[in-house]
C-alpha cells in the first residue's frame, strides 16, 4: 500500500475490469517472463483498490526537501498532479449533505440504500413490503419522507431516517451497518460518490415511487355512518397532510443531527421524559450507538401549563387553559404542528414508546386544552385539528395496531378532551356569532370533519352527553348509573363553586334574614 495516495478498500471489486499487470514486450527478450512479477502484501485482492484522490505523501515532501534538484528515480512512478478545485463545486458542497448528489435521470430525488440484507422488511411513507433485494426508491417526489426498515415484520426494534426531497433531483445515499444493526450515513464517502457515478446501471433495479407490493398493508375504508370523509382521507396526498409541517430545521433540532442523517431508532427516547422499566431493559440491550440518541421536543411531558410566578384566578386559568403554555413555548407554529406530526409518525411506524408517548401528552394535555386558542390564533388551531383528524385516518386505513389501544385510559381521556373542547369551541363561535372571522369559522369546520371521523368509532361526543341513565346487564337487571367523567365541566360559569364566609352558627354571612 503506497503511503502518497488515498484508497478505500470498501469498493466492490465487481465494479472494476481491466485492471491486469503491465504486460512486457515479448518481442525484445524471449527468455523473461511475460510478465513483470511484484510483491503484493495484504488482505484485499489485487485490482480491488482504486485511487480516489492522490495525496501528497510526506516522505516525499522530506526527499524533495533534501534534495530539491535532484531527478526522479526511474524505479519511482511519476508524480501525480493535484486535482484542482472547482469553485462551482465547492459552492455545492456547501450547500449539501456530502451524501447527496444531483442526477439528470428526472422524475424526482433517488434513495440508495446499501448493504441492505435480503429479505427485509421495507417501508417509506404509507407503504411496506418484504423486498428480495432491495436496493432503493426513485422518482420520489418533493416534500417530507420517512423511511424504515427491519428484520421481519414482526420485529421488535425498528431503525429509519427522515429526507426532504426537492425539486433538484438529489441522490440520497444511506448504508446498514451490519455490526450495529442500524442504518445510518455510509461509513466511506468515497462508495457513496461512487454509487452516484454508477446511478445509471443501478437505476433500472430501484422500486418507483408509486409502486404498491401485493401485501402493501392499506385497509379497505369501512364506513360506518352516512357522514361523508374529510377531502384528504379519499386521496393519495394524505401523507401531505401528515407531513406538511415538518422541516429541515425541524428534524435537525429534534434529532440533533446535521442535514441528511436524520436517523432514528424504535429505542430513541424522548429528553427529559420518565423512561419505563421496559424501555431501560432495552437500553441495556442495544448497541451503545443506539442507546444514547434522545429526542428534543419541546413540550416537556413533566412540565406544568401555568407560570409559577403567576397567582390567584390567573394561575388558575393557565392552569385549565394550557393555550399560553403552548403560544410561550418559543417556536414557530409550523413546529408546533411538526412536533405533532413527528412524534406520531415516528412512534407508530418504528414501535417508539417514547415518541407515543410524547404525541398523546400534546394531544390531551395541551392541544385539546388549548381552548382559547381558536380565539387568538385560529390559523394553528385549525391545523393542528386537521392534523389530528390526518393522524386518526390514517391509523385506521394504514396501519396494523392502533395508536387508541396503546393503553387501557387513553381512547377515554381522548374521547373526555374531544367533548370538553366541543363545548368550549360551540361557547366562543355562539358568543362571536357574525363577529366571527373566516379563519375562526374554519376552526369550526376543521372540528366537524373530526367530529365525523370519531364517530365511526361509536363516540358520542355532543354537548348534551348522558350523565345519568339505566343499563342492563348480561343477566337482564337494569342499574342505575351515574357518569362523573365530566363533574369539573359543570362546575364552570353560574355553576361555578365560590368560597364563602360562615358566622357562628354555620350560616353563610351576608344574607338576608327575615327572622
Amino acid at each position: 500500500m503506497t503511503s502518497g495516495v488515498s484508497i478505500d478498500s470498501n469498493v466492490r471489486p465487481a465494479f472494476f475490469k481491466n485492471s491486469a499487470l503491465p504486460r512486457s514486450d515479448s518481442s525484445v527478450s524471449t527468455t523473461a517472463a511475460s510478465v513483470k512479477s511484484i510483491r503484493i502484501t495484504g488482505t484485499h485482492p489485487l485490482g480491488s483498490l482504486h485511487v480516489h484522490q492522490p495525496l501528497d505523501s510526506p516522505l516525499s515532501q522530506e526527499v524533495a526537501a533534501m534534495n530539491p534538484n535532484g531527478a526522479p528515480d526511474d524505479d519511482e512512478p511519476p508524480p501525480l498532479a493535484p486535482i484542482e478545485d472547482d469553485p462551482v463545486t465547492d459552492i455545492q458542497r456547501d450547500h449539501q449533505s456530502p451524501t447527496q448528489h444531483e442526477h439528470s435521470l428526472g422524475g424526482g430525488d433517488i434513495v440508495l440504500i446499501m448493504d441492505l440484507p435480503a429479505h427485509f422488511t421495507v417501508g417509506y411513507d404509507s407503504v411496506s413490503f418484504t423486498a428480495r433485494e432491495f436496493l432503493g426508491v426513485r422518482d420520489i417526489p418533493p416534500g417530507p419522507h420517512f423511511f424504515w426498515v427491519s428484520e421481519t415484520e414482526a420485529s421488535t426494534t425498528r431503525c429509519g431516517f427522515w429526507i426532504i426531497s426537492s425539486a433538484t433531483e438529489k441522490i440520497h445515499v444511506m448504508q446498514w451497518d451490519k455490526f450495529n444493526e442500524v442504518i445510518g450515513e455510509p461509513a466511506s464517502q468515497v462508495e457513496a460518490r461512487f454509487q452516484k457515478d454508477n446511478i445509471r446501471d443501478i437505476y433500472p433495479k430501484l422500486a418507483p415511487y408509486q409502486f404498491r407490493a401485493l401485501n402493501a398493508n392499506v385497509k379497505p375504508a369501512i364506513s360506518q355512518s352516512p357522514s361523508p370523509d374529510p377531502e384528504f382521507a379519499k386521496s393519495t396526498n394524505i401523507w401531505h397532510q401528515l407531513t406538511n409541517s415538518i422541516t429541515v430545521n425541524l428534524l435537525s433540532r429534534i434529532t440533533s443531527r446535521q442535514a441528511g442523517d436524520w436517523a432514528v431508532h424504535t429505542s430513541d427516547r424522548v429528553k427529559g421524559a420518565l423512561m419505563l422499566p421496559a424501555e431501560v431493559e432495552l437500553e441495556k440491550r442495544v448497541p451503545n450507538v443506539v442507546a444514547s440518541t434522545e429526542l428534543n421536543f419541546t413540550f416537556s411531558q413533566v412540565a406544568k401549563t401555568y407560570d409559577v410566578e403567576s397567582i390567584g384566578s390567573v394561575r388558575t386559568e393557565q392552569a385549565n387553559d394550557a393555550t399560553a403554555h403552548l403560544l410561550s413555548a418559543g417556536i414557530s407554529d409550523e413546529d408546533v404542528v411538526g412536533e405533532l406530526q413527528f412524534s406520531f409518525l415516528v412512534g407508530m411506524h418504528l414501535g417508539n414508546e417514547a415518541c407515543i408517548q410524547q404525541w398523546w401528552h400534546m394531544l390531551v394535555s395541551v392541544v385539546l386544552k388549548a381552548y382559547t386558542l381558536p380565539l387568538k390564533r385560529p390559523e394553528l388551531a385549525r391545523s393542528l385539528l386537521q392534523t389530528i383528524t390526518a393522524q386518526l385516518v390514517y391509523n385506521e386505513r394504514y396501519l396494523d395496531g392502533s395508536v387508541l389501544d396503546y393503553g387501557p385510559s387513553y381512547a377515554r381521556d381522548l374521547r373526555m378532551a374531544l367533548i370538553v373542547y366541543k363545548r368550549r369551541l360551540n361557547e366562543m363561535l355562539l358568543a362571536l356569532n357574525s363577529l366571527a372571522t373566516p379563519e375562526q369559522a374554519a376552526v369550526g369546520q376543521a372540528f366537524s370533519d373530526l367530529e365525523a371521523w370519531v364517530w365511526k368509532f361509536g363516540w358520542d361526543i355532543r354537548s348534551d352527553y348522558m350523565r345519568k341513565g339505566k343499563i342492563m346487564l348480561e343477566d337482564g337487571e337494569e342499574v342505575d348509573m351515574e357518569l362523573t367523567d365530566l363533574e369539573a365541566e359543570d362546575e364552570r360559569g353560574e355553576f361555578a363553586a365560590v368560597v364563602v364566609e360562615l358566622d357562628e352558627s354555620g350560616k353563610q354571612k351576608d344574607l338576608v334574614s327575615w327572622d
